[in-house]
């Protein structure tokens, strides 16, 4: 087995600042050597591990073999020296200047990957996202973004209310019908209501057979949902996730997840793809055919709390990204509950307005004869 798939570049690394963020790394047996992942030392969206092993695992970005830590200065580094080497040298003048200016609104973007990007998912494909400045970082460094929140076409009335929109789209219109007076503007936006609470995950089963669908084999990517973004690839037409979680940093039984359901309860995987031996479903003969040595960690009750633990801190940052979506919805709420008060204090002025044109125009006095007419 080759020792190591990576070697430090040669750009000097980026200095190391008292505002860091520090994750462990964790090398995982990978094309028949080692390569490191970026794990994930607290709950949080975190969209920079997920971009930066994607790009791990393509090769695309080094990092020195043995290394224990890295800081998200270091990460951000070698994003922005991938930006650099990935401009093409024939574009013309014009075309050039335009990629240089997306390498510079990407590279703006570069600190919200520490805590999270706002992403408007759009219900159309699992590639459907508004278009952003945050996607152009995707875009810029060949990342494909994916999610899995579809409606289902066999329910007509809800696809037909909700597919095409984006999320901020369809909360307004959920909003703003809701308050109308039309009886079938109501009725649409109680369905489209409906399919926010019952879709809470942010994952469908239509949306999942979607992603197996579309999703290439062998593509490294980035899997958005809950809020949330994951390193994603699909190998022998399954798709999987990669645990990036921190309580598994020396754990080489936990490396991918199946993704396989909408509640996240897919089965573990060792970093050769076989499952865990501490797996939901873990069959007599996968078990007999696991060849890699178990580390005595593993042999003892600890692996099984560890697991009870990572699902346990999935329901609650799902519970906690729940929150986060309503807050926001309450928020989308207020501001178009202002504007709509707004608005109806500027028609009551108008109409104030004209009435007193119209009190006024019955009241003129004649100056001929002294007296008040009435105009018509």
């Amino acid at each position: 087995m080759t020792t190591s798939v990576t070697d430090e570049p040669t750009a000097d690394p980026a200095p190391v600042t008292s505002e860091d963020s520090v994750y462990q790394l964790k090398w995982i047996e990978w094309n028949g050597a080692f390569a490191p992942i970026v794990t994930q030392n607290r709950n949080g969206p975190c969209p920079l591990l997920a971009l930066c092993n994607a790009l791990l695992l393509r090769q695309m970005i080094l990092l020195s073999y043995g290394s224990t830590v890295t800081t998200s200065s270091q990460l951000i580094h070698k994003l922005g020296a991938l930006l650099l080497e990935g401009v093409p040298k024939d574009l013309p003048e014009g075309e050039r200047s335009n990629y240089e200016q997306n390498i510079q609104d990407a590279m703006a973007v570069f600190p919200k990957l520490q805590t999270g990007l706002d992403i408007n998912v759009v219900f159309n494909t699992v590639t459907s996202f508004e278009f952003t400045s945050e996607m152009g970082v995707f875009d810029l460094l060949g990342v494909q973004l994916y999610h899995g929140w579809l409606p289902d076409p066999q329910d007509t009335p809800t696809h037909d209310l909700v597919h095409g929109l984006s999320y901020n789209q369809l909360v307004e219109k959920s909003i703003v019908g809701s308050g109308s007076g039309d009886p079938q503007e109501v009725q649409n936006a109680l369905l489209r209501e409906q399919f926010l609470q019952s879709s809470g995950s942010q994952l469908t089963y239509h949306g999942l057979c979607e992603l197996n669908t579309c999703v290439p084999e062998g593509e490294i990517a980035v899997f958005f949902r809950n809020n949330h973004f994951s390193t994603l690839m699909k190998r022998q037409g399954r798709l999987l996730l990669l645990v990036t979680d921190h309580g598994f940093v020396n754990e080489q039984e936990y490396v991918w997840q199946f993704l396989q359901d909408i509640d996240g309860d897919g089965d573990f995987l060792d970093a050769r793809f076989k499952r865990s031996k501490h797996s939901r479903t873990q069959t007599a003969e996968s078990q007999s055919s696991h060849s890699s040595p178990t580390p005595p960690s593993l042999t003892s009750p600890t692996a099984d709390d560890r697991v009870q633990d990572y699902q346990l801190a999935l329901r609650l940052q799902q519970e906690e990204q729940h929150r986060a979506i309503q807050a926001r919805d309450q928020a989308l709420a207020m501001r178009l509950q202002k504007q709509e008060v707004k608005r109806e204090r500027e028609r009551e002025m108008a109409e104030d307005k004209s009435d007193r044109g119209e009190s006024f125009s019955f009241c003129l006095l004649c100056l001929h004869c002294n007296e008040f007419i009435v105009s018509t």
